[in-house]
């Protein structure tokens, strides 16, 4: 590998539950019934499975033999101080925390010197007490984030009532936020949080630039990892007769949702952070893995046997090729009319379609949920492996799977830097 002439100053984050890290407040509940199933999936934020780091030190990428992907356990400790603290879980003591892809990818970015800041501070807490460094490494990344530019319920997907919150102001998001981390058993609270989108996920960055809270140069890389709640929001919209005609899944893969996150219009997400006053030079654009293999999809679907879930992942694996490459289409037209950055595309859905493969390490995991079959120890707020397993709960990524995104991300900067280099 060609030496690495340039770090990054600090790295920008937008996104959704796969990338927040505590802007959705952690919950103290974690328990089977069903109406609780929001709360039991915040047990951990970020939202994954928790990891005794004092035990395990050291981690294999999965898939991976080789040495260079071996690599140390974020600090935890070391992190906290940019997050609120964690409430009690079910009264227990936590004795482990989660760690999201953002975590391992700072960490090993670091390592790697591509990265010159190794703070990470969530959105809300840097809000609240402010910056150490105002060049620092910032998450605003929100739980059930849809890609427009407005705040929605938290409970948008699951609850027939109104779910925008188009007037939210940045004081009322801070506010609601507040109210359920001090109550973070309260289910109300919790559907009744102002979600911003990942477009106005730029919007407050905008703001917080302008008013001088954080610190941006040219050196400043921005990842963008959005859509999938807008995909799954599609998905079951398009088994709704009356929306099916008017918002059918195969219109918002390849039109709507690319139009919202890449779209050369003032409004969507990369666009509106390209004419910021920011002017960013390095954007990196995550795409979306294949839904249709998420437990709660299989759940959903009532599919049980292996032949079942295969048939219904390829069918809706075609569907995020689709979107991914919509999504990749309006990037290079927006990358043809600004040279003066760079704008990756990293396709994540290859790799993990490789791993949940037959002889991949997900294989025998398939589709099945970390926390369904490790609750004893997970509701006593004790780490747990989760070695063979994608998914944490029904929706999201457990550690490995994590380990997984962060580290095709840092391939494709050190692959782009030794090109840039060359």
């Amino acid at each position: 590998m060609s030496q690495i002439k340039q770090k990054y100053s600090n790295v920008i984050f937008f996104g959704d539950s796969q990338t927040d890290i505590g802007n959705v407040p952690t919950s103290s509940v974690c328990r089977k019934e069903n109406e609780y199933r929001l709360l039991t999936s915040l047990c951990y934020v970020p939202i994954s499975n928790p990891v005794d780091n004092k035990k395990l030190k050291i981690y294999q990428v999965p898939g991976t033999v080789e040495e260079q992907f071996r690599f140390n356990y974020p600090d935890i400790q070391y992190y906290s101080q940019f997050q609120h603290h964690p409430p009690l879980l079910n009264n227990f003591e936590r004795k482990s925390s989660s760690i999201g892809w953002a975590h391992y990818f700072i960490e090993n970015a670091v390592n790697a010197g591509l990265i010159t800041e190794h703070n990470l501070y969530n959105w809300s807490y840097a809000m609240e007490y402010g910056l150490e460094k105002r060049q620092s490494n910032m998450n605003y990344s929100w739980v059930s984030a849809l890609s427009n530019k407005k705040c929605h319920r938290l409970d948008f997907w699951i609850d027939s009532t109104p779910f925008l919150e188009p007037e939210s102001t940045t004081e009322q998001i801070l506010k609601r936020q507040k109210s359920f981390r001090d109550n973070p058993s309260d289910f109300d609270k919790l559907i009744k949080l102002a979600v911003p989108a990942s477009g106005r996920q730029v919007e407050l960055f905008k703001e917080d630039l302008k008013n001088s809270k954080i610190e941006v140069d040219d050196r400043t890389l921005y990842i963008i990892w959005t859509g999938a709640n807008d995909t799954a929001l599609a998905f079951s919209q398009t088994f709704k007769l009356k929306s099916f005609l008017k918002n059918n899944i195969f219109r918002a893969v390849k039109s709507v949702i690319p139009d919202e996150i890449a779209g050369d219009n003032k409004s969507s997400v990369l666009n509106s952070l390209i004419q910021s006053y920011a002017k960013p030079k390095h954007i990196i654009v995550v795409s979306q893995y294949n839904v249709g293999m998420i437990p709660g999809m299989m759940k959903k679907f009532n599919l049980k046997k292996r032949w079942q879930k295969k048939i219904f992942t390829y069918l809706t694996g075609l569907l995020i090729n689709t979107f991914n490459r919509k999504i990749k289409k309006r990037i290079s037209i927006l990358q043809s009319k600004h040279a003066e950055l760079s704008i990756e595309f990293i396709n994540i859905k290859d790799v993990i379609d490789k791993l949940t493969a037959k002889n991949g390490p997900f294989y025998e995991k398939f589709g099945i949920a970390f926390i369904d079959e490790n609750m004893s120890r997970i509701e006593k707020g004790q780490g747990v492996d989760a070695e063979g397993y994608m998914y944490w709960d029904s929706e999201h990524l457990a550690s490995s799977g994590q380990q997984v995104i962060a580290n095709e991300v840092l391939k494709h900067i050190q692959n782009y830097m030794d090109k840039s280099n060359n």
